[in-house]
């Protein structure tokens, strides 16, 4: 005996442990009985005593002390990437059941196994009997191959009666008047179904009754898709009774403080109960308390699953708690999985112009209005439409279709068609700025607008030293108005704005410095290296190398390097200043000779354009790769970005030719832009050239412009009154060089050059203006005079810039890719980096442009793709002042615009009040309304709201919802609340800013059917039913109560309903009818309801015409929060109809959360908003709240929080660690 308890005392580390696993070990255990064996039998029934022994003095695990039990414990926890699948046979069949189980396709099975209960027929008494579990691995309905051959033969005693409680067997327990078996069936699952088959029967003369209350297969597997599930599962046989129970409430913890992923990330959570009872139990969970069904699948048995996302605080354990609600409940198994999905999808950027329309994806509404971003849009391709309500300005647009792509943003721009007119405008004198509702129009008078939608609009003229004139038009379509305008100039040293206005002050050009007027016989080039530094702080450097070759029989005379930098500041106190470069070549240091600065003069970003110039000397002859690197050694605050060097060098040698040239320096911003008083007359930079040319001895005159931010658009080099258009293109973050042939154009003597931004029919280029370089070589003996020198590149439009000196000189520098050392704060090559930015504007809806191009956003919008360097982004909205700024882009930049107006205080309105930004957020969730027949508590997924019907909850989560209601218990049960309503759980579509109502009454009809659509004209077409805001597709079944029904598809924008009858029949097919279509006017007291039809939202409050509504029967929807919401149906027979709705106010008040630390996640009633700390609810309805903030495994709770009516209600929690 001492040996055998031996044994007993290594395989039972605790009393849940499987007896089946210490079969090996101890010899004569009741697997292993023979009926014959008469001695072996004495032993078994030995061994039962002493096991029986062994759990009387074993803790009980928390387990029912009057009852006995099993409390469920973690058997198999894990991550896998397919998910934990379950499925059950829910009996309760006599001697025989059979089950085909389909799992899932997996290409690894983690962890399986096979449950199966039987009943004995007493919760003690011993009754006799035998069961065999086989496997149909070949799925012929018959059972072959063989899990398991089970004796049923023990008593069970109650621990509260000094009974020994569970007994357990080879591969299984028994407790009460259950037995539990459990297989392993990992290395049995094939991929394929496989049955299972369950026989019992009765010893002689027993009373055993044999009934197969369950079976239950549960899987884990993976598919090495990218998910990541976490799972437990918990295993047990925890009863309890209303006989002797004494109140037992069972629990089990779930290890979810080890799940190891970021508290930001999106992630489910589903709880399983399998039970064992004729009702459901009672579930708490973290202690929020779950709804169940009531009534169990099966005789005897059932399966409940919850959504339990919300009561999941990582970091933290898991409680589950469990208890009966009818007069006899079992758990035998509770499975917990947190799923981190991974499907292929993307993001989908709509806008449209005018923003503010409806957008529509694939035929169904999202409830967001352009411009928005739509998240989580699945790969694939997309119809998207916008439907706008001011129909009276614009036509309608044609659908699009996109290709959405996984983890990648498609961006679709709708533009609505608008109708216009024109307007004919002049004025005295002419040439003035011609500004339409506040938007420069980049022309002069007098003009001809055509393609001005209908409407009154605003008239202005601006020309420097004259006054404004304003006119009002109110434009028809397909009409034109005359504007005629006198203009008053205004006194000496006045402008516009009552500013003096000082030379030299910003965007006007001033002259070049002449650095050197020189000759040599040799050769001359000009050369650059370049690459975008991005800022640089203090400490941090970029490089630029250039391979130099010169000549064995040459010298180099003169050699000069220009550093070309911008936006040097002060980042501490955003103050332009000087910058501070350090300059090496080949790490040698470097004097500046002479530094050239130029900043725009006032407002923000009023940072310095500076040209630094350095003498080189020591170039001896031979090939060599000279680096220049430039170094911030300002202070720690100061900061710049460089473009780049450019190279001057002269060679002297005894074979090259005779060459004149002179060099102009400087650094000159010029814009020309009416916004600041400056045109292209005066954006302008240039230099005189001295010294007389002998013109019959010229073979050749080249002229280089050099600039720095030359977009290539409205800019123009001059030489001796010829013009070359938009010849630097470099880029804004780039070095331009133009390099021209002048041959034609040289004069004898004052030979003038200029480089200018140009304004005439539109706002110039920006243009930082660094070097003009003249360069004329001398005739050899036989030459050309410039006369009559051939040239390829001469006359107006051919010339083209070239980066690289002449292919004949024998001084030869190339350019190869920049490499960057140090710390430097963004990658150097601007074409490895695009960035983002973010235009906010007060008020919202302002049009964004940058760089002058509208780029279909309006604010508050995110403009993408740009690249690193200098930018401009302008907003203009109706009625307001258009704003611009220049700005400088090494990041992903957000920048705010508060427009003014010089309109009355009306426009102001339109603006939001500092401090109140948050508001524009309330319709980022929606609400519900509950009645009920009787009333009750309102659960919302499977959560105590708190508030009992009829009654208003606000503030959850658009999408999808259940609802649930329990009333007063029934006499003769459990005290506590039940369900008695045919339906238990109805499904509610939330959208944003809408409270939707939702009835439970105890007398409607329970589903009669669930019919599926078959249409191959609506294949894939989107419907409601009854006017109920779920969306199904053609082919995806549905509930009905009643026998008559309707459905709604879209049809053309159209609202057309068909009348379909279902009974028991599983398919309906529907075709095409005949329709006629009418409209609704829809009004409300108050106005400014949101309407829908037929659950779908139109996009448009109250008052409205809706539309396109065809004749049957329809449901409207109107609703405001702050209001009950009312829901009608309506028959349209031919006839345009009217409905006024009445709205009764419901009691609320605003809800405001905060925290310390800010940032947490805010649940109501144990539901996660979506929002974070600090956050304002609105249109709560007037009661009591438990308030909870979770963050970083931190959190706070608030029960009973009272939100009063018409206040702000705050709240603010401090979050600690611990629950």
């Amino acid at each position: 005996m001492i040996m055998v308890l031996s044994h007993l005392s290594r395989c039972l580390p605790h009393p849940v442990a499987p007896a089946a696993a210490c079969t090996a070990q101890i010899p004569g255990t009741i697997k292993e009985r023979s009926s014959s064996a008469a001695k072996r039998q004495g032993i078994a029934i030995t061994i039962l005593v002493l096991l029986a022994a062994l759990f009387a003095l074993a803790p009980a695990a928390n387990a029912n002390d009057n009852m006995g039990g099993i409390h469920l414990r973690t058997v198999d926890s894990g991550v896998v990437s397919g998910g934990v699948w379950y499925d059950t046979y829910n009996g309760f069949e006599k001697g025989y059941a059979y089950k085909s189980f389909n799992p899932p396709a997996a290409t690894e099975i983690q962890w399986a196994r096979l449950y199966v209960g039987i009943y004995c027929g007493h919760m003690q008494n011993n009754y006799p009997g035998k069961a065999e579990i086989s496997l149909d691995t070949d799925n012929d309905g018959k059972g072959d191959q063989i899990l398991g051959q089970e004796e049923m033969n023990v008593e069970y005693t109650y621990p509260g009666n000094g009974g020994t409680g569970p007994v357990y067997l080879g591969n299984g327990n028994r407790v009460t008047s259950d037995y539990i078996f459990s297989y392993d069936m990992k290395s049995q699952l094939m991929g394929k179904p496989i049955g299972v088959a369950v026989k019992t029967e009765k010893a002689p003369a027993s009373s055993f009754d044999g009934r197969i209350k369950f079976m239950a297969l549960v899987v884990a597997y993976n598919d090495n898709d990218g998910d990541k599930i976490y799972y437990w599962i918990n295993e047990g046989h925890d009863p309890m009774s209303q006989l002797n129970d004494g109140g037992y409430t069972g629990e089990t913890t779930f290890s979810t403080s080890r799940v190891s992923e970021s508290e930001d990330k999106e992630f489910s959570a589903t709880l399983s109960s399998l039970y064992m009872a004729s009702v459901d139990g009672i579930y708490t969970l973290n202690g929020d308390e779950l709804m169940g069904n009531g009534a169990p699948q099966g005789e005897y048995f059932g399966t409940e699953d919850w959504d339990v996302t919300d009561s999941i605080e990582l970091g933290e354990d898991t409680e589950l708690q469990y208890e009966r609600s009818g007069a006899y409940f079992k758990i035998p198994l509770a499975l917990l999985r947190i799923s981190y999905r991974e499907r292929p999808e993307g993001t989908l950027e709509v806008t449209s112009f005018p923003p503010g329309a409806q957008i529509l994806l694939d035929d169904q509404e999202t409830e967001k209005v352009t411009n928005a971003t739509l998240l989580s849009v699945a790969a694939g391709e997309h119809t998207v439409q916008a439907v706008l309500e001011d129909n009276e300005k614009y036509r309608e647009a044609n659908p699009v279709t996109v290709t959405v792509r996984n983890k990648e943003t498609t961006t679709v721009n709708i533009t609505f068609p608008q109708i216009n007119g024109s307007i004919d405008i002049t004025s005295e004198p002419h040439g003035a700025w011609v500004y339409l509702d506040g938007k420069n129009m980049s022309v002069l008078s007098d003009t001809f607008l055509e393609g001005v939608i209908i409407g009154e609009h605003t008239v202005e003229l601006l020309k420097p030293g004259y006054g404004n004139a304003t006119a009002t038009v109110l434009l028809e379509e397909d009409q034109t108005e005359s504007v005629e305008l006198e203009l008053v100039e205004l006194a000496a040293n006045a402008s516009a704005n009552g500013t003096v206005q000082t030379a030299g002050v910003g965007y006007t050009g001033r002259p070049f410095s002449l650095y050197r007027h020189g000759a040599v016989k040799g050769n001359v080039a000009v050369q650059k290296s370049e690459g975008y530094s991005g800022l640089l702080g203090k400490g941090m450097s970029a490089t630029y190398p250039v391979e130099v070759s010169v000549p064995e029989a040459a010298t180099v005379t003169d050699a000069r390097l220009y550093v070309y930098t911008t936006w040097s500041h002060d980042a501490g106190i955003l103050q332009g200043k000087a910058s501070s470069p350090g300059v090496e070549m080949d790490g040698e240091s470097l004097e500046r000779e002479a530094v050239y600065s130029d900043r725009k003069g006032n407002g923000t970003y009023d940072y310095p354009v500076e040209t630094h110039c350095y003498a080189l000397t020591g170039i001896r002859p031979g090939n060599r790769t000279i680096t220049f690197t430039v170094t911030n050694t300002g202070g720690p605050e100061d900061k710049f970005a460089t473009y780049g060097v450019v190279l001057f060098l002269v060679a002297e040698d005894p074979d090259g030719k005779e060459i004149e040239y002179w060099v102009g320096e400087g650094s000159d911003a010029v814009y020309a832009n009416p916004e600041f008083n400056v045109d292209t007359s005066t954006a302008e930079t240039s230099i005189q050239f001295p010294g007389t040319l002998n013109m019959t001895a010229i073979a050749e005159g080249e002229l280089y412009a050099i600039s720095t931010a030359a977009s290539g658009s409205g800019n123009r080099v001059l030489f001796n009154g010829r013009t070359r258009a938009n010849v630097l293109s470099g880029g804004s973050s780039g070095i331009s060089i133009a390099r021209m042939n002048v041959s034609a154009d040289v004069l004898r003597s004052e030979n003038i050059a200029g480089i200018g931004s140009v304004g005439e029919e539109t706002k110039g280029d920006y243009l930082e203006n660094r070097n003009l370089i003249l360069i004329v070589t001398k005739a050899l003996e036989g030459g050309f005079p410039v006369s009559t020198a051939p040239s390829s590149k001469g006359g107006e439009g051919d010339d083209s810039e070239e980066n690289s000196s002449d292919p004949t000189s024998t001084v030869n520098l190339t350019n190869p890719s920049l490499h960057a050392t140090g710390p430097i704060e963004e990658i150097l090559d601007p074409s490895q980096r695009t960035y983002e930015v973010r235009v906010i504007s007060n008020p919202p809806g302002a049009l964004i442009s940058v760089d002058y191009e509208y780029r279909g956003k309006t604010s508050p919008g995110t403009v993408t793709g740009l690249a690193a360097g200098n930018h401009t982004v302008s907003v203009a909205l109706d009625g307001f002042e258009p704003v611009e700024e220049r700005f400088f882009l090494t990041t992903n930049q957000t920048m705010n615009f508060d427009l003014k107006t010089r309109a009355t205080t009306v426009l102001q309105r339109e603006k939001i009040e500092a401090g109140q930004e948050g508001l524009l957020d309330q319709e980022e969730y929606g609400g519900i309304y509950v009645t009920s027949s009787p009333e009750g508590t309102i659960f919302v997924d499977g959560k105590k709201t708190g508030f009992t019907s009829p009654a208003v909850v606000y503030g959850l989560k658009e999408g999808k919802h259940t609802v649930q209601v329990k009333v007063a218990s029934v006499q003769g049960t459990k005290a506590q609340d039940k369900i008695i309503f045919p339906i238990e759980k109805k499904e509610v579509i939330v959208g944003k800013g809408v409270i939707t109502p939702i009835s439970i009454t105890s007398f409607e009809n329970p589903v009669l059917a669930r019919p599926a659509i078959n249409s191959t004209a609506f294949n894939q077409s989107v419907f409601t039913v009854n006017g109920e805001p779920r969306q199904y597709r053609v082919g995806e079944s549905f509930a009905v109560q009643s026998t008559q029904n309707f459905i709604t598809l879209r049809q053309d924008d159209a609202y057309v309903t068909y009348t379909i009858f279902a009974d028991n029949t599983s398919e309906l097919v529907l075709e095409p009818r005949s329709y006629t279509l009418n409209s609704i006017r829809v009004e409300s007291d108050p106005p400014g309801a949101d309407i829908s039809v037929d659950g779908y939202p139109t996009g448009y409050t109250t008052p409205y015409l809706v539309r396109n509504i065809s004749d049957q029967e329809h449901v409207l929807l109107v609703s405001k929060p702050g209001y009950y919401p009312i829901r009608t149906t309506v028959r349209v027979s031919g006839t345009d109809l009217v409905r006024r709705f009445v709205l009764e106010p419901y009691l609320y008040g605003s809800l405001s959360v905060q925290s310390n630390p800010a940032g947490g996640k805010i649940y109501l009633n144990g539901k996660n908003t979506g929002r974070k700390t600090p956050f304002v609810f609105q249109y709560m309805a007037v009661g009591e709240y438990s308030i909870k903030v979770t963050q970083n495994q931190t959190k706070a709770t608030y029960e009973g929080f009272m939100v009063e009516p018409y206040k702000m209600n705050e709240l603010n929690l401090t979050l600690k660690k611990g629950r």
